[in-house]
């Protein structure tokens, strides 16, 4: 099968970290067996500096195409319009050199947004993986809701990343969504040793730094666990605009030595903390799935998580615990009795279960089963 995957950019020297999701995605599918050809749609605004135009290159065996447009942040059914036009030139370009896919399989529903109407043209099938945090929210204007209904009834079908998310897209637009998870890279994250060494307990967190992910709460739990005597350390992964004040409440809280923050979230620093640490927590306000997450039970690590509308699909009594959302005291009990009770967790069963789950080869069969059904269907 031909696949084009059409991500939001495509990772380079200056963005190491662009589309990374979607870059591994399509490098399983490639591993499959697959005809991937990888369109890299970069619609972000001007201040974001990039050659501007269409380049097309190799990477890793994969024929990639880059669009670089300056669209910026526009209303929802502006910016497809606008992206649609850029998309439909590249797809022209994609068609003329590699051939008419078979399926196209978009990252977002605002890419998705300038990609369906141009599938329709073209009679090539289209699959949308919503990923976006805006699900997260408790309520959505009435319309972007009809605006991300009209996206996913012209989609073939409509990939969600996890359970609670596929809800609240079918409550939000009245559209069904399977649900398949992302992959994990297991050839970064796979190390599932215990730490070596005695000293204090550390607990590794990662995410961007905003209100969202709940660094504040995860803080001042930290500074109720130590003042009921627990020597822990946390480690504190990511940037954003909450630095400067989760640095100003660590200090507040007298937690500052305690607490180490490392700057921007990398993958491989990651597996490296994850390496050097006891058990992972996060106590985030809103995710629809929660890489971090299964990144560290890839690594053997328990965690500590929220139901906050992805790592309730994933994290058990098996491999970590589960406390309720914006709940400091339960958050701080939980850490205390990860302290307390850390050998009861089987790092090596751990890291079979999420890489069974999360395995590039498990994830992208799911996705293959569902290409081969839109293509048959779009056949009829």
């Amino acid at each position: 099968m031909y696949i084009l995957v059409v991500g939001r950019t495509y990772p380079d020297k200056n963005d190491p970290d662009g589309a990374i999701f979607e870059r591994d995605q399509a490098r399983a599918l490639r591993e499959l067996g697959h005809k991937v050809v990888f369109a890299a749609l970069d619609l972000r605004s001007i201040r974001r500096w990039r050659r501007w135009g269409v380049r097309r290159f190799e990477d890793g065996g994969m024929t990639v195409y880059r669009a670089d447009a300056p669209v910026g942040p526009l209303p929802l059914r502006l910016f497809a319009a606008a992206g649609e036009r850029v998309f439909s030139r590249l797809m022209k370009r994609v068609i003329r050199e590699d051939g008419r896919p078979d399926v196209v399989h978009v990252h977002f529903g605002d890419l998705g947004g300038c990609v369906v109407r141009v599938c329709e043209k073209y009679a090539v099938p289209c699959v949308v993986t919503e990923h976006s945090s805006g699900f997260s929210a408790p309520e959505m204007r009435p319309s972007l809701r009809a605006a991300y209904r009209d996206i996913y009834t012209h989609a073939s079908a409509v990939v969600a990343v996890s359970a609670a998310l596929a809800e609240r897209i079918e409550a939000y637009t009245g559209v069904r969504a399977a649900v398949i998870p992302d992959i994990i890279d297991l050839s970064m994250f796979c190390s599932c040793a215990k730490r070596k060494g005695g000293g204090p307990f550390r607990f590794v967190s990662a995410g961007n730094l905003i209100h969202r992910k709940g660094f504040d709460l995860l803080l001042r739990a930290l500074a109720a666990l130590r003042d009921g005597g627990v020597d822990a350390r946390l480690l504190i992964m990511g940037g954003g605009e909450e630095e400067t004040a989760l640095h100003a409440l660590a200090a507040s809280l007298g937690v500052a030595e305690a607490v180490r923050f490392s700057g921007a979230y990398r993958r491989p620093d990651f597996s490296r903390a994850l390496a050097e640490s006891d058990a992972f927590v996060l106590a985030s306000r809103g995710e629809t799935f929660g890489v971090v997450y299964a990144e560290a039970l890839a690594c053997g690590r328990p965690v500590i998580a929220t139901p906050c509308g992805g790592p309730e699909d994933f994290v058990n009594e098996r491999n970590g615990l589960l406390v309720p959302v914006d709940d400091a005291a339960a958050l701080t009990e939980a850490m205390r009795c990860m302290t307390e009770h850390i050998d009861r967790y089987d790092p090596a069963a751990i890291a079979e279960e999420a890489g069974t789950r999360f395995s590039p080869a498990s994830v992208a069969g799911q996705l293959t089963a569902l290409f081969e059904r839109v293509v048959k269907e779009n056949v009829k």
